[in-house]
């Protein structure tokens, strides 16, 4: 599987998001504006002729402004649903931590179950349905902090930052507004993706990887510096990631550097530290942190 240059000097994030979308799983990104989170999430609907369609979360944001409603059909007495834009293949959810918690809510359903509730009724989502979402640091302005159980349904959790300066400068002088520098040469289709997905199971996990795994999930349910830690969908997400990622590279098995790679995106986001405050990028450090305290198999 050969992946596009979608950031310029963000290659590994690149490899982690194509990995969360095969894997059927959601995709969090954090970092200030302009650094191409919109860009990535583009690219990767491009990928795969996936339809994107993107919404900007705001405070007055109302479920039915993300599900959808009924309204009488014109001439008749009978309603006819107005679908909203969540009925879509890849939804960015722009500064979703902007938008009022019953918004926020409105998405759990529709990213664990792929469906949505209107009126009793309930309605499919295209399958695979892949949600990106951007938030903002916690201490900006009108941020309503996304639950815990919300944080939870994300696989991963990325920060997009600044290239170096010798990649960045290369851009500085294309268009903000121009199309997307490189494409994929020939694409897939949106439905090859659940080949793909399938296919996760089958990348082997030998046995002493799964105990180093296993030792980074016990490492960090024992540390007294945690207060909420990794529940068993974060341990799930953890081997369901590492798996998609060695498909992502070529390989049908795990090795310990997947593990290593995919750990904080999927971890630091699901504990709790002790100390009030700590932004997720910390946690992710903290995570690092104990994760290189742990011998890999050799």
């Amino acid at each position: 599987m050969e992946l596009p240059e979608i950031l310029v000097g963000q290659s590994l994030n690149v490899e982690l998001s194509l990995a969360c979308l095969t894997a059927g799983g959601h995709l969090l990104l954090e970092g200030q504006p302009g650094v191409g989170k919109t860009t990535l999430a583009k690219g990767l609907a491009g990928l795969y002729s996936g339809r994107m369609t993107r919404i900007q979360m705001t405070s007055d944001l109302l479920p039915s402004d993300l599900l959808g409603y009924y309204r009488p059909r014109p001439g008749s007495m009978d309603l006819e649903l107005k679908r909203g834009p969540i009925f879509t293949e890849v939804l960015l959810a722009d500064e979703l931590n902007r938008a009022p918690p019953k918004t926020q809510s409105a998405l759990l359903e529709a990213m664990a179950e792929g469906q949505v509730t209107l009126d009793g009724q309930t309605l499919l989502l295209p399958r695979p349905f892949f949600v990106v979402a951007t938030q903002n640091p916690l201490d900006s302005h009108g941020v309503f902090p996304l639950a815990e159980s919300e944080l939870d349904r994300f696989l991963m959790r990325l920060e997009i930052g600044l290239p170096d300066l010798a990649q960045e400068t290369g851009l500085w002088l294309h268009s903000p507004f121009g199309e997307l520098g490189k494409t994929v040469a020939s694409r897939g289709r949106w439905e090859d993706l659940r080949v793909l997905q399938a296919n996760v199971q089958n990348i082997a996990v030998e046995k002493s990887v799964f105990d180093y795994g296993q030792k980074i999930i016990v490492a960090l349910r024992s540390d007294s510096e945690i207060r909420n830690t990794v529940s068993v969908r974060g341990a799930q997400h953890l081997f369901l990631g590492a798996r998609s990622l060695a498909q992502v590279r070529g390989r049908a098995f795990v090795i310990p550097k997947d593990l290593q790679d995919i750990a904080g995106p999927v971890l630091s986001h699901r504990i709790q530290l002790r100390v009030e405050g700590l932004s997720l990028a910390e946690n992710r450090s903290f995570v690092d942190r104990k994760i290189s305290q742990i011998s890999p198999p050799t």
